[in-house]
């Protein structure tokens, strides 16, 4: 009885002292964010103040920077605040989103979407970077492939430009997308570059080569999207077809969830988003619940291909419901990941394998950042330029079953995320002529893989 009380107070002991240190280190977090200055005299001094309260404060809230980053770190930084007057503002933004992308975290950026975009929007497909949406101006190149932008052929744009973006290679990936399109950072990397416009070389589906110089347009529609990010930008206008052909993934891109029955033994899950969108996601789970209980489903799809992250507390209750019912029916669940999936959706990915192991199949591509990432980020913005700079907190390890205190988030603690590795076991890309198809190839694999295993 004796070494119960004694483990018992330990235990309150360390709940004690955790609460205290988090409580002082929110405050901390507060004092820091909340900080005033003089209104600068110039340009010069503008930077100069932004620069030092960025060196002085900055890592004093983010923590997900190593011994090595953090030297990196105050080095470029230092450079930045010794070559102002020779620097031009595109300049030190494009040099300060490096020196933060040296943390190399996905959740420690520089927000940096206020930059004006050409009037293109690009994404990836199975055979490279295609053209997918365009302001009027330009309507002539939807579907094109690209091949060079500013000169750089798409290789060379790699490598010239992930330095610049943090995480791992699908979330450079992924992001590059949205980089490259921006020409005040194509003039940070060097004024050799316009400010106003990109020079983008493609190939259109005969074969041609089109080369057009792409100046900044705002591009807008009503149409409903139709690719992985889920925002209005990214529509294919070109291919005119009706939206009752849609498939299921792309089906509700203003709702964060669906359910669709399949069969009798089969249902699709789709959770686009671990938020609150168009629906509330507690009550999602309950209806989804009712349709569990009133069937048995053998046969589980778990699409978050899209789902780049939000609150893992608003989507628990589904991976909850997912492992009771393949448990229940001595079941199989086929999740589909994408480079998209990320932040607290990979939290759900661990979760289920995790409790589920030989049970799940991952079909599709790798998730879009690594199994221990930093998350919780606060907003650190700089008071002249604007410049927002997300700073995380906590670290998540979806990887191993590990708990380090005041380091890692607590939800390691109480939630169990081992998964060991979430390799795909089925790759399967999306090719251009999926999208403009209007078809599903990895949702294809998925329903043949479950015939065959019911023809057994």
């Amino acid at each position: 009885m004796r070494k119960q009380h004694k483990k018992l107070v330990v235990i309150l002991l360390i709940g004690l002292i955790s609460g205290i240190a988090v409580k002082w280190n929110s405050i901390e977090d507060y004092w820091l964010l909340s900080r005033r200055f003089e209104k600068p005299e110039d340009r010069n001094g503008a930077w100069e103040q932004d620069l030092n309260y960025l060196k002085s404060d900055y890592l004093r809230v983010c923590r997900s920077f190593g011994k090595n980053a953090s030297e990196e770190f105050y080095s470029e930084v230092d450079f930045i605040l010794n070559s102002i007057n020779t620097l031009t503002d595109n300049q030190i933004l494009v040099k300060l989103i490096h020196a933060v992308a040296l943390a190399d975290d996905a959740h420690t950026n520089v927000k940096y979407k206020f930059l004006p975009k050409a009037g293109i929007r690009m994404a990836w497909f199975e055979e490279g970077l295609y053209v997918i949406k365009t302001s009027s101006s330009y309507n002539d190149h939807l579907g094109n492939r690209i091949n060079r932008v500013n000169g750089l052929a798409i290789d060379a744009i790699r490598t010239a430009l992930y330095d610049y973006i943090p995480g791992n290679d699908y979330n450079k990936k992924q992001s590059l997308s949205g980089l490259i399109i921006r020409p005040d950072f194509w003039n940070g990397i060097s004024t050799t570059y316009n400010s106003d416009y990109l020079i983008v070389e493609m190939v259109d589906s005969t074969g041609m080569m089109q080369i057009d110089t792409i100046g900044i347009e705002t591009i807008t529609s009503t149409l409903i999207n139709l690719y992985w990010d889920n925002l209005p930008d990214t529509v294919f206008i070109k291919y005119k077809k009706p939206f009752d052909n849609l498939p299921l993934y792309l089906s509700s891109p203003y709702k964060a969830a669906l359910y669709q029955s399949l069969t009798d033994k089969s249902i699709y899950i789709l959770v686009n988003s671990s938020s609150n969108k168009g629906i509330d996601l507690k009550e999602f789970a309950k209806t989804l619940k009712d349709e569990l209980d009133s069937e048995v489903y053998e046969n589980i799809i778990y699409d978050i291909r899209l789902n780049s992250g939000g609150s893992y507390n608003l989507s628990r209750k589904i991976e909850d419901l997912i492992i009771n019912e393949i448990a229940e029916s001595a079941g199989h669940l086929y999740l589909i990941t994408g480079n998209q999936t990320a932040s607290s959706a990979i939290n759900s990915a661990a979760t289920l394998k995790h409790h589920l192991g030989e049970h799940m199949t991952i079909a599709g591509e790798p998730v879009g950042d690594n199994l221990i990432f930093w998350a919780e980020p606060k907003i650190f913005r700089l008071p002249n330029s604007g410049l927002q700079i997300s700073a995380p907190i906590y670290q998540h390890d979806l990887q191993n079953d590990r708990f380090i205190p005041f380091k890692t988030n607590w939800g390691n603690l109480f939630w169990s995320f081992a998964s060991g590795g979430l390799d795909v076991d089925v790759p399967v890309e999306v090719s251009i002529h999926d999208y403009i198809n209007y078809e599903d190839p990895v949702m294809a694999r998925v329903l043949e893989l479950i015939e065959n295993e019911n023809d057994k």
